[in-house]
């Protein structure tokens, strides 16, 4: 499976374990997540990981000014393996 991730800046989308990982470091870092809580968003990935799995495939919206959102989709979501 693929380790990377993805940012453009307003989203950031990969395996829920790599995007956990990243939000940590740019907490460490004191980066800024525009319209963003990093720790409030790092709780809601942690708890998302536990109740769903470590298999996750999640994207972070975190330049919503109403708070960050988080789509995600399951190993059951898959329609085509490559």
């Amino acid at each position: 499976m693929f380790d990377d991730i993805y940012d453009n800046g307003a989203l950031m989308l990969g395996k829920i374990k790599n995007v956990i990982e990243e939000v940590e470091k740019e907490i460490k870092d004191d980066l800024d997540m525009v319209f963003t809580d990093k720790e409030e968003l790092l709780k809601e990935l942690k708890d998302l990981q536990n109740d769903l799995g470590k298999d996750l495939i999640v994207c972070v919206n975190y330049e919503n000014p109403m708070g960050a959102t988080i789509d995600y989709w399951t190993y059951d979501d898959k329609i085509k393996e490559v």
